[in-house]
C-alpha cells in the first residue's frame, strides 16, 4: 500500500529561536483549540517542507535542534501510515438499534522514557454530523481538539498505544461502532511511529492507552456484548 510520512514536532516548552529554526526548514503551525483530557502545546507543528520523507538528514537537524534549546520539553515524531487505510464514514443509519455508548477508555501519562507505538485518530466533522452522535464519541473520554479543515470545524480524537497489536484492536472495534452511529461524517485512521525524540525524557506528552488498559476495555465491551 502507499505510505505517507510525517513529522510532528509537540512542544510545551521551547524558544522563539528554535520555532524560527524548524519553520525555515519547512515546518508550519498547526492551530488547535478547546483541548481536552491532555495539556495544550506552546507550539504544535508539522513538516510541509518539500523533502520526501523520511529523510535521515532532516532528522538529525531537527534533533539537534532541539537538543541544544535549554529550555525545550516535549517530543518530536516521525509517523507513518498507509494512505489506503483510512477509513471514512459518511453514515447514514436512520436509528440507533441496539448501539450502548462504549465504554471510557483508560488512559495514564506515559513514564520516564516511554514511549507510543502508535495512535488512532478520529476525525469528525462536528458542522455535519449530528450532535448526538458526538455524546456517543465523547463518551470515550480520550484526548481531543479542535481544528479548522477546508472552511469547517473537526474535532480530532486522539487514543496512543504502547503496541501496534493494541492499536489494530481498537481501531477494528472503534470502525464498526461508528459505522453504526447515525449521521456520522468523518474518517479513522491509525499512524505508526518510525522515529522518536522525547527531551526531557519525563517531558508530557498524550495520554497513554497501555496493554493492560486495552484488554480491560475490550473485556468490558464483550461483557455487555455490544461489538
Amino acid at each position: 500500500m502507499p505510505k505517507k510520512y510525517d513529522i510532528h514536532l509537540s512542544a510545551y516548552s521551547i524558544t522563539r529561536a528554535s520555532i524560527q529554526q524548524f519553520e525555515n526548514l519547512g515546518f508550519e503551525r498547526d492551530l488547535f483549540a478547546n483541548n481536552t483530557r491532555c495539556e495544550t502545546t506552546q507550539y504544535h507543528a508539522t513538516y510541509r517542507g518539500k523533502l520526501n520523507l523520511p529523510d535521515d538528514f532532516l532528522w538529525v537537524e531537527l534533533c539537534q535542534i532541539l537538543k541544544e534549546d535549554k529550555i525545550f520539553a516535549g517530543s518530536l515524531e516521525e509517523e507513518i501510515f498507509e494512505t489506503t487505510a483510512t477509513i471514512h464514514i459518511n453514515s447514514s443509519v436512520k436509528i440507533y438499534e441496539n448501539i450502548v455508548k462504549l465504554p471510557k477508555i483508560q488512559t495514564t501519562q506515559p513514564i520516564f522514557n516511554e514511549y507510543k507505538a502508535c495512535d488512532i485518530h478520529i476525525n469528525i466533522n462536528t458542522e455535519l454530523t449530528l450532535p448526538k452522535t458526538m455524546e456517543y464519541i465523547e463518551s470515550l473520554e480520550v484526548a481531543s481538539f479542535d481544528r479548522e479543515e477546508d472552511g469547517q470545524l473537526h474535532r480530532i480524537f486522539t487514543i496512543t498505544c504502547s503496541t501496534t497489536a493494541d492499536g489494530i484492536l481498537i481501531l477494528n472495534i472503534l470502525k464498526k461502532y461508528l459505522e453504526n452511529l447515525q449521521g456520522l461524517v468523518g474518517k479513522i485512521k491509525m499512524e505508526r511511529t518510525s522515529r522518536h525524540l522525547r527531551l526531557p525524557l519525563d517531558s508530557p506528552q498524550l495520554p497513554l492507552t497501555n496493554s493492560k488498559m486495552v484488554k480491560d476495555w475490550s473485556e468490558q465491551i464483550k461483557a455487555i456484548t455490544l461489538l
